[in-house]
């Protein structure tokens, strides 16, 4: 029990650090969820001021547009291309005030000179300097200036130009339309910013060109002092930073490159909201959640006393207690523990499970020793199938061979009773040989058939592989059988063409397998019907199709047809001798000398039985591989 007792002790002093340990991954949630909100705080902020920007940005370009097209139009005014100054001032304070974007509209001469303003203060004034009318001059199109301050008025402003062009098509005045950046203003003002938020546009030395609010103080002053402002106008592209801004404020930004003429000084507009006013729904957060974290630390101290002895103490008890029985070797013992809920009644069901598979494995062992006795067996005695099988096969081929040398001699020896070696015979006397003598024939192509087949199975039947004549050969067998055929009141009919190439197989086994396939036809063909045998070049092989218009074979039936001793359930088949060999050794053969054989038949409407094999190269050597384990060589 002592051991035991020093167990519980050790579970009570942990109880207490797992109740304190929770403190300290909770309050690293807190954190992380803290640090995880700011993020998303401060994408959502990014993403906000970089639209804003993008829609700043975008409302510069509406205006580049509307001077495009207003420039376009006042160029082509009278007043401006005759050179009356005083209806062009006219003119040009009229469209000034229909159109309110623009500061100042004018025209300048070919000197650079201002002639015709809608401001008179700009009247005089020399811009022959100015970037927008070197561009429209020496370009001829319209064009964009630089942010920079007016000379005329001291605000910050860009000016867009359009050639006015004479009647040869050369420059002759340029007219201009200056736009204030105090649209930026109203923008700002529209956009409903948070409070302390900023809009500030800067030329590409990091001049400040615009910015709200208070555009008076920041109006003309550097801000290259600030590491935030130079690295934003030194890039290219549009991006998001958060940093210090030039009046010290910690801000989040967005920044886009103002759109201008093609070479011209970039400049940049910039958009910064506190991060104060975007991180505050997270601080509030934070506040509200170590808060909360503090009450349930005390809720669990107070719960975890209560429930310690009732929901571990005593389960773990009993769970030690039925470890020490099952480590003595009692594979019966478990827990009781079953109904107790919760992980540790999870780990004592786990504990009865694996008391209980260890007790099955002991009985299992039992069982594998007696399933590896019987599998032992089982292997020896399929060793002696085997074994009886090779037997057999090697019995049917002695028997086979031993049966057919006296069974030819006895069908010799009918002959020549037949023929009357010895003497006339009586029409019973006859009548009885010719029943011997056929039955002696049927016997022996049984016998042959069987030798053939115990051969292909003990992998002994040996080709003699040559360059076969693939017509001499179906025609030598369609000689042979034509007196049957012609018996029976049937044609035979052969298309060979010319041309068609040697094949590469056993001239012997070429024409048993033709003379295998013919004879069914003969057989199952009715009295009047047609045979027709067709050879063709294949890829590399010769195919050989014999047809007839017999009595068909169903699907089942072909699924079977090449299996040893079947025969088809057709009367006429039936009646027919034969044993249900020649197919099977067909098969066989053709498969051996590395071709294929199939069938295709309909019940009542013949079958067609056709097979390949390999062609001969031009000098008689082998081109196609047989496809069997077989021996090619010559048979003495």
């Amino acid at each position: 029990m002592s051991g035991l007792a020093a167990v519980i002790a050790s579970l009570r002093g942990r109880l207490v650090l797992l109740v304190l340990l929770p403190t300290i991954p909770l309050l690293g949630l807190a954190l992380y969820s803290y640090v995880e909100q700011r993020d998303r705080a401060s994408s959502q902020a990014q993403a906000e001021v970089l639209r804003l920007a993008r829609l700043a940005a975008g409302d510069q370009q509406r205006v580049i547009n509307e001077a495009r097209l207003l420039l376009t139009a006042v160029s082509a005014l009278p007043e401006v291309r005759n050179g009356d100054l005083t209806a062009c001032d006219s003119t040009m304070v009229r469209l000034r005030d229909q159109m309110g974007s623009f500061q100042s509209i004018g025209l300048i001469d070919s000197r650079g000179t201002i002639v015709c303003a809608a401001l008179p203060q700009a009247v005089g004034l020399d811009v022959a300097d100015r970037t927008y009318f070197q561009r429209a001059v020496n370009t001829g199109r319209f064009a964009v200036g630089d942010y920079q301050i007016s000379r005329s008025v001291g605000t910050a402003n860009v000016n867009f130009g359009y050639p006015v062009l004479g009647d040869e098509g050369q420059p002759v005045g340029v007219v201009y339309a200056a736009l204030n950046l105090d649209w930026l203003n109203r923008y700002a003002a529209d956009a409903q910013l948070p409070p302390d938020s900023t809009l500030t546009v800067l030329d590409s030395s990091g001049t400040i060109l615009a910015r709200h609010p208070e555009p008076e103080q920041w109006l003309g002053r550097s801000a290259v002092g600030s590491s935030l402002i130079a690295d934003l106008v030194g890039r290219a592209s549009e991006g998001t930073a958060e940093d210090v801004d030039v009046d010290g404020v910690t801000r989040i930004f967005g920044f886009v490159p103002l759109v201008g003429q093609p070479g011209a000084a970039r400049a940049s507009l910039i958009v910064g909201i506190p991060s104060a006013s975007a991180y505050a729904s997270a601080d509030r957060d934070l506040s509200r959640y170590l808060a909360a974290l503090a009450i349930i630390w005390l809720l669990m101290l107070g719960l975890s006393w209560y429930g310690a002895e009732r929901r571990i103490f005593r389960p773990v008890a009993a769970l030690v207690a039925a470890a020490r029985r099952l480590r003595g070797g009692d594979l019966a013992t478990r827990t009781g523990l079953r109904d107790e809920p919760g992980e540790i009644g999870h780990l004592a069901r786990t504990f009865d499970e694996m008391a209980r598979a260890l007790q099955d494995a002991a009985a299992h062992r039992d069982l594998e020793e007696r399933l590896r006795r019987e599998n032992f067996q089982l292997e020896q005695q399929n060793r002696a199938i085997q074994e009886a099988n090779r037997l057999k096969s090697e019995f049917v081929s002695m028997v086979s061979h031993e049966m057919r040398t006296p069974l030819t001699s006895i069908q010799g020896y009918v002959y020549l009773l037949l023929e009357g070696a010895s003497g006339d015979l009586l029409e019973e006397q006859r009548t009885f040989l010719t029943i011997v003598h056929e039955n002696s024939g049927r016997l022996l192509k049984l016998i042959t058939d069987l030798l053939d087949l115990s051969r292909m199975e003990a992998g002994r039947l040996e080709l003699d592989l040559v360059a076969v004549d693939p017509a001499q050969a179906i025609r030598s067998v369609a000689d042979a059988l034509r007196p049957l055929i012609e018996a029976k009141s049937q044609t035979i009919e052969l298309d060979l063409p010319d041309d068609l190439p040697a094949v590469w197989a056993d001239r012997d086994r070429t024409v048993q397998i033709l003379t295998n396939l013919v004879s069914n036809a003969y057989k199952y063909t009715p009295e009047g019907g047609q045979i027709r045998v067709v050879a063709r070049a294949a890829a590399e092989a010769v195919e050989v199709a014999v047809r007839d218009d017999g009595i068909g074979l169903s699907e089942e039936e072909q699924d079977q047809l090449f299996s040893r001793f079947f025969r088809a359930r057709s009367a006429l088949v039936q009646r027919s001798t034969g044993t249900g060999l020649g197919l099977a050794i067909t098969h066989q053969l053709v498969t051996l000398q590395g071709g294929q054989i199939r069938v295709v038949s309909a019940p009542g409407q013949g079958s067609t039985f056709s097979f390949t094999l390999p062609t001969a190269s031009s000098d008689g050597s082998r081109r196609a591989s047989p496809g069997a384990a077989v021996r090619a060589a010559p048979r003495g």
